[in-house]
């Protein structure tokens, strides 16, 4: 059995949603919405276990210290692997629009909540791929 996460984001939820109500019995679907709006746009269409990015962030932010070294270090890593070192955290952050209005230090605690958000999606779900946003 393999596990599909769904970012649903904007319109990528009429996108996604239909799609991961037509996979074969051994993928399983898993869903995490952007925002309420996108929360309630599943749930119109009969898909109601769902993440909401946002909440999740918003709650991880309150409870998050300012990211150690040793986790920008693998936040760093896990960044330039992912894109063949096309990013680091640095350039992912300055390329981001929308951290350009936050003083660095709130971007590094930012990208630390991004990142726990996803890991414990990731882990709970046991997702083996993840369908986003291009």
């Amino acid at each position: 059995m393999k596990t599909l996460a769904f970012f649903h984001r904007l319109d990528l939820t009429d996108l996604f949603a239909p799609v991961s109500q037509q996979l074969p019995e051994d993928v399983r679907a898993v869903h995490m919405a952007f925002s309420r709006a996108e929360a309630d746009r599943l749930a119109a269409m009969g898909i109601t276990d769902v993440t909401v990015f946002t909440e999740e962030l918003a709650r991880r932010m309150a409870q998050m210290p300012a990211p150690d070294a040793d986790r920008l270090a693998r936040l760093e890593a896990d960044i330039v692997a992912a894109t063949g070192g096309a990013f680091s955290l640095n350039s992912a952050i300055q390329s981001d629009r929308g951290l350009a209005l936050l003083p660095y230090a709130d971007c590094l605690k930012l990208a630390s909540a991004y990142d726990a958000v996803w890991e414990a999606f990731i882990d709970v779900h046991q997702v083996d791929h993840v369908l986003h946003e291009p």
